[in-house]
């Protein structure tokens, strides 16, 4: 994420005050923190259930709100998309004088600003790195697993695009053009399909920054966006975006999502409306019947609309647990390793218990010299994990963590008192209650989970976690390429070692002993990744070198772990 500058907080100190946002005052301050600017910390204790926030949603930046949103309904734009084309017109076009936006998108956008066309160190996602950077992240979990190392047309797409739009609104509305999409070999393009993107491409990085300054803009809103709402989908929160992240988060954000898509309320004329429709196309006898009673729904409707402000048109930061006073207070992005941070965020934080390097080329190369089992055996054995392998190891674990957690519960339990033992009672029933609940959520969990890609799926699951450990996934798939023919039977398989039905009991030890071999082999051939020298002057040096280094002592654990040297 972009540091924001705590020299200039009384910015947006002016913005919160205008726009009608709350922050608790009491409970809240604002500190400088090093390598992310602003950080908001406990003034005092703040008890769990405090809400220390709230935000209208008209104050929030979305592509509903800002300036140009009828332009962008015309065209259809809207979510991160309409946000990113907003951004630029707030920012290069009506700025301060005409953009009630303008204080705080400069503030978070305030480094940006300073960039011109001559700029050559901008804040830019992994795969716009220079090349030699790239090359010292190759067979790192960010090329591996994330394919960030790649530039991607899509965003290419929507810049051409966006161009086009930009040229279309000068023409028909006398609307300046943003500098950063100032561009007539872009708008002067034929509208085909079978253009040369990659030529493109090569053209704008030669020509001028203006494509990489827009790539920028993105980077930081992605960094910032939240979800807010089924009508305004995505946006940036002023205030709730100064919260620095931590896997241990100290507050929610929460939000209706649910709401009406026309106006964005959870309780309006549209929705009753749209319900009334849906029973008139019932049947003409239903038709009949709506008619005769249409004076009531017209009452229903101004009923609705006298009732004014929806409880629901502001979103809320709440404590999820008791914060004592002088702590930062901390947002979580998602339990991520630092590989998805740097791609998503910007940012890289230290002792991520999330970090993993990925095994998968190491793990290729291996199978490729098993010498007991032809490339059809090996072939099936994938497949059959594929297809069933994985979700029964995922529902053993499952049972594992609900094992771990009841025995959590009985420990807390016993430090009871014994005057207590009517609310154990009482706690007990709610997690029987619970444990139903969590059923119908795997349920739900399962359908989306059908729209995994199978075949990257199962290859990210080949990797060494935080402590240098191979994940369950390489475990398991190695006991299986252990296996001699007889052994595999995908009819009876099952996971624990211990209880693999179609494996006597002598010969489970020289199964799970060639599986230890084989996984010593794998880790063996990761090799520890080259540090560059500070000399070498690379624009994104912190970042690659805090990088490669988490990777490094996650090898040398793992190599320490079995023993090898």
């Amino acid at each position: 994420m972009s540091n924001t500058n705590f020299g200039k907080l009384d910015q947006i100190r002016k913005f919160v005050k205008e726009s009608k946002i709350f922050i608790d005052d009491d409970l809240l301050t604002f500190k400088n923190v090093d390598d992310a600017g602003v950080g908001i910390f406990a003034k005092k204790d703040i008890s769990e259930d405090t809400i220390i926030v709230k935000i209208p949603k008209t104050a929030i930046f979305t592509a509903k709100n800002c300036t140009i949103s009828n332009l962008l309904d015309d065209k259809d734009i809207d979510g991160i998309m309409g946000i990113h084309l907003a951004v630029l017109y707030e920012l290069f076009v009506f700025k301060g004088e005409k953009s009630h936006w303008f204080d705080y998108l400069s503030f978070i956008f305030e480094d940006v600003l300073k960039h011109n066309f001559e700029t050559k160190d901008l804040y830019l996602p992994p795969g716009y790195w220079s090349q030699q950077e790239k090359d010292y992240l190759k067979g790192t979990l960010m090329d591996v697993q994330y394919q960030g190392l790649k530039t991607h047309d899509d965003i290419l797409s929507v810049y051409i695009e966006f161009v086009r739009f930009a040229y279309e609104w000068k023409k028909d509305c006398d609307l300046d053009i943003p500098e950063i999409l100032q561009n007539e070999y872009i708008a002067n393009l034929p509208e085909a399909d079978d253009v040369d993107l990659k030529e493109i491409e090569k053209h704008l990085l030669t020509v001028n920054n203006s494509f990489l300054r827009f790539i920028e803009i993105g980077y930081v809103i992605s960094s910032r966006v939240f979800e807010i709402d089924s009508y305004h989908q995505f946006g940036l929160v002023c205030i709730v975006d100064l919260f620095n992240h931590n896997s241990n988060e100290d507050i929610h954000f929460e939000s209706e999502y649910e709401v009406c898509e026309i106006c964005g309320k959870t309780h309006c004329a549209h929705l009753y409306m749209s319900e009334s429709d849906n029973e008139d196309g019932e049947g003409a006898e239903e038709e009949s019947t709506h008619e005769e009673s249409g004076e009531d729904d017209d009452e229903n409707i101004e009923e609705i609309e006298e009732n004014g402000a929806d409880s629901d048109d502001e979103c809320e930061i709440r404590a999820i647990h008791d914060i004592e006073e002088g702590k930062e207070i901390f947002n979580t992005y998602g339990q991520f390793p630092n590989a998805a941070l740097l791609l998503k965020y910007g940012f890289v934080i230290p002792n991520n218990p999330h970090d993993k390097v990925a095994l998968w080329n190491e793990f290729d190369q291996v199978v490729k010299e098993i010498d007991h089992l032809n490339e059809s055996d090996i072939e099936e054995r994938f497949s059959w994990w594929k297809d069933e392998g994985i979700s029964l190891l995922e529902e053993e674990l499952d049972v594992m963590e609900e094992l771990e957690d009841m025995e959590e519960e009985e420990d807390m339990e016993e430090q009871d008192d014994m005057e207590e033992q009517e609310d154990v009672e009482e706690q007990e029933s709610e997690d029987e209650n619970n444990e139903d609940s969590e059923d119908e959520e795997y349920e739900e969990d399962g359908l989306e989970e059908e729209e995994i890609d199978k075949e990257t799926y199962w290859k990210d699951q080949i990797f060494l976690d935080a402590s240098g450990e191979a994940s369950p996934y390489l475990e398991r798939l190695c006991v299986i390429l252990s296996m001699n023919k007889d052994q595999f039977y995908t009819e009876k398989l099952q996971f624990n070692p211990e209880k693999l039905e179609d494996v006597k009991a002598a010969d489970i030890k020289p199964v799970l002993s060639s599986a230890l071999k084989l996984l010593k082999k794998i880790v063996s051939k990761k090799k520890l990744f080259r540090i560059p020298e500070e000399t070498e002057n690379l624009p994104n040096f912190s970042e690659m070198n805090k990088i490669l280094l988490i990777e490094n002592d996650i090898i040398l654990r793992a190599k320490e772990n079995f023993g090898l040297d």
